[in-house]
């Protein structure tokens, strides 16, 4: 039947097209499988630049909004009234999220590693960690800078979280913008 089926499709493409030296053939073919449509496609590859720079700052709404509330409870003036001083609350402070953003890469990393994100982990290690460590540094300053301009902690809230994937895609867009200005020269 298959063979009819195509002799008579054949026909009629040439009596459609009035020329007899056109012609169809059939062949078989197999069926379009997963594996060869997606052979070469990597999911970590289109959303690994924009996730890997949301999970090491994360915890930057979390700082924003657990100084604005310090800030709107009083707590710190209470301090102060008490007779203690504010550095010694700065260096706890800092040092506590410091400690929160080291547990929380060190997860990061213990997950790439068990699950095998090539994205971190074909990366040196050493030298990878250092550079997020810093950025966890540079990212933990930033955000007792940004809580000095909040009252309101739902304000600190929506505005970081604006900012942190505004940042993130900006940030993805220059450096592919870089990248591609080096690769050209």
């Amino acid at each position: 039947v298959p063979a009819l089926l195509n002799r008579f499709h054949a026909t009629l493409y040439q009596w459609l097209r009035d020329d007899d030296a056109a012609d169809l053939y059939a062949r078989w073919m197999p069926f379009p499988s997963l594996e060869l449509a997606f052979e070469n496609f990597s999911l970590m590859a289109v959303i690994g630049p924009f996730c890997a720079p949301l999970l090491f700052t994360i915890t930057l709404p979390l700082i924003v909004v657990a100084l604005v509330s310090e800030k709107s409870q009083r707590r710190r003036q209470v301090m102060v009234m008490t007779g203690r001083h504010a550095t010694p609350y700065w260096i706890i402070a800092w040092l506590w999220w410091a400690l929160a953003y080291l547990l929380g890469l060190v997860l990061i990393y213990a997950f790439a590693f068990a699950l095998k994100f090539e994205f971190i982990t074909e990366h040196d290690f050493d030298v990878s960690f250092v550079l997020y460590l810093l950025y966890g540094v540079a990212n933990l300053s930033f955000s007792f800078f940004v809580s000095t301009f909040f009252t309101s902690t739902r304000a600190a809230n929506i505005f970081s979280i604006i900012g942190l994937f505004i940042a993130v895609i900006l940030g993805q867009v220059l450096s592919r913008a870089s990248v591609e200005a080096d690769a050209e020269s």
